[in-house]
Formats: structure tokens, C-alpha cells, sequence
């Protein structure tokens, strides 16, 4: 056995768990392809069948695409902010991203109510951007960063921006038109609703470049300037992309 043989097997015995986990979602997701509400048959899609083609191209195949997208951004992000700040309970739920991002979006349906999906999505942005570096802020001022605290923090200042926003959209009877933004659900995801969580693919390439700087910084601020990395950059452009991230992932309808 060659030594490009015996690397062979030994990748495969090391990442044996990996590679059945693939295996089954590529599996998986080949059959959520043919299954829902109409039934599609893999020989009409090789016959031709116009009906059957339309759905699988307009419903079928972007709804997973934008499934698979949202998976791995969420993921990608929660393992940034997890990094970053050396607890294993922050995430963009627990940072204050998602109600930043919440609170954008209102914003934008406020001030911009004929603004198409791209203009929402910058609102989102800053917001989500925004609320993540003010808790980056609150959480360099924590004396005691145990555990607890952090994501505690976190919770308490997701509670106060959910609470204005909630406020925001009482007063201005925009509580119908938030929650259809805030389901959780794929089932309107279509052709040309769809396409903005691409946006998705060059930020976790992005993260990934990266990856050694964010763990780096994770180790500590010293740690990182005796290696020449500077702590406060690579912090807040961690969390930055994380916001971006979470943002791009809440605004898929």
C-alpha cells in the first residue's frame, strides 16, 4: 500500500462519522426533492413532464437550497460568536443578533414600506450589526466572564431590543405584517424569493479563511498580540460576519 493509499484510509477511519452524516443528508435531501403536497416522480422529470418540471424549479429545488443555505449560515455563525468569546452557550440567539435583526426589519417595513427585499435586507444588517457590537461592548466590561453570565447578559439585552421592537409594532399595528417575517417555515420559498441566501455562500468561505485569526482571538487578547494579531479587528469582524450571517438567514422569505 502506497503512503497516498495509507493517508487515504486513514482520513476515511478519522472522519468514518462524518462521512455516514454526508451520506445521509445527501440522501435526505435527494428525497425531500420528489416528496411534498404533489408527488413528483424522477421518470416524468427525464420525460420531460412540463408540469412536473415547473415544480421541482420554482418550489422543490430552491426550498432546498435555501434549507441547506440557512443550516450551515446558522451553524457557521453560532461557531464564530462561540469561538470568539470561549463560551459554548453564546449564539446569535443568546448574543442579541436575531432581535437586532427583528428590529430591522420592522424599521424597515416602518419607514420603508414599498422597499423591495434587498432594501430590507441592508436594515437588517445594521441592526443586526449594530446590537451585536454593543453587546461585544457590554461583554468586554464584565469583570467575571464565567459561563453564565455572558449569555445571561446577552438574553437580557435581546429581551430589551424584542421588548422595543414588540412596542414598535403595537403602536403602528405592524404585528401581522412582523410575524409573517419572524415564522420559521420554507414553504414560501420559491423561485425569486429565494436567491438572497447565496449571499450566505461567500460569507462562511469568508469565515473559514479566517478560522485560525478567530482562534486566536478566542485564546485571549494577549495571546493574540504576542502573535501579531490584532485582538479588537479581528473581534469585531468576527461578529460582524456572524450578524451578517444571521441577518441574510432571517430575511430567505
Amino acid at each position: 500500500m502506497t503512503n497516498l493509499e495509507k493517508k487515504g484510509v486513514d482520513f476515511i477511519k478519522s472522519h468514518r462519522s462524518t462521512i455516514v452524516l454526508l451520506t445521509i443528508l445527501f440522501l435526505l435531501s435527494c428525497c425531500s426533492l420528489f416528496v411534498g403536497v404533489i408527488d413528483i416522480m424522477p421518470a416524468d422529470l427525464f420525460n420531460g413532464d412540463p408540469e412536473q418540471m415547473g415544480i421541482f424549479l420554482i418550489s422543490r429545488l430552491p426550498r432546498l437550497l435555501a434549507i441547506l443555505c440557512t443550516a450551515i449560515g446558522m451553524s457557521v455563525a453560532g461557531l464564530i460568536m462561540q469561538q470568539l468569546c470561549s463560551n459554548k452557550f453564546i449564539s446569535p440567539t443568546t448574543g442579541a443578533t436575531i432581535s437586532s435583526a427583528q428590529l430591522g426589519i420592522l424599521l424597515a417595513l416602518l419607514f420603508m414600506p414599498a422597499s423591495n427585499l434587498w432594501s430590507r435586507t441592508l436594515f437588517a444588517f445594521a441592526t443586526a450589526i449594530l446590537g451585536t457590537w454593543v453587546f461585544v461592548w457590554f461583554i468586554q466590561r464584565i469583570r467575571f466572564k464565567d459561563l453564565v453570565m455572558v449569555p445571561l447578559v446577552g438574553i437580557m439585552f435581546g429581551n430589551v431590543i424584542g421588548g422595543i421592537t414588540s412596542y414598535l409594532a403595537y403602536k403602528y399595528e405592524m404585528t401581522q405584517a412582523l410575524s409573517s417575517w419572524l415564522v420559521g417555515h420554507f414553504s414560501l420559498v420559491l423561485k425569486g424569493r429565494y436567491e438572497i441566501v447565496w449571499l450566505t455562500v461567500p460569507l462562511v468561505i469568508l469565515a473559514f479563511l479566517f478560522a485560525n485569526h478567530f482562534n486566536i482571538v478566542g485564546l485571549g487578547r494577549d495571546f493574540s498580540q504576542n502573535l501579531g494579531v490584532s485582538y479588537n479587528l479581528i473581534l469585531f469582524s468576527g461578529f460582524t460576519l456572524s450578524a451578517m450571517i444571521t441577518a441574510i438567514d432571517y430575511m430567505k422569505i
